[in-house]
């Protein structure tokens, strides 16, 4: 919303009517482009919630489709390895612990060992990495379980 309207009554009246912005004239042309620009991105963040972009678009994860691709090549993931990745990649950085994963992963019911998640991440990094001895995506934090790093786009 452009407009010479600037009290904050006006403004609070234009936000609760659905405007996205509300620039107050006189108003620079180039200050128009950012902000539109801003919302075309917020918008393709939106559109784009189900799919998890790293590495300049080279690493790919669907959630919907429940595929991934690498360098647009798909890779082949069990479910169990698919909701694993996902659910490391959905929070990068974050360390979670092998319980945690177990959970996400198996479910709250799960009657088995903890060292299940190992045996699950090595199977990924096999079909996910480069280098399995030095992974890119899927790292171990020592003592406590893994995280996953990645460059979000």
């Amino acid at each position: 919303m452009i407009t010479a309207r600037g009290t904050l009554d006006s403004k609070i009246e234009g936000f609760e009517v659905g405007a996205d912005e509300y620039l107050v004239k006189p108003v620079s042309p180039r200050e128009v482009v950012a902000r539109v620009k801003a919302l075309e991105i917020r918008k393709q963040r939106e559109d784009n919630k189900d799919v998890l972009i790293f590495d300049k678009g080279h690493f790919k994860i669907y959630l919907q489709e429940r595929s991934v691709q690498i360098n647009n090549e798909e890779v082949m993931l069990t479910p169990n390895e698919f909701d694993l990745l996902y659910e490391l990649a959905s929070s990068p950085g974050r360390v979670f612990t092998r319980d945690q994963l177990i959970e996400a992963v198996m479910g709250i019911d799960f009657d088995g060992f903890d060292r299940t998640i190992d045996v699950h991440i090595k199977n990924l990094r096999k079909k996910i990495e480069v280098d399995t001895k030095n992974p890119r995506y899927i790292k171990t934090v020592t003592g406590i379980g893994y995280k996953f790093e990645g460059e979000q786009a």
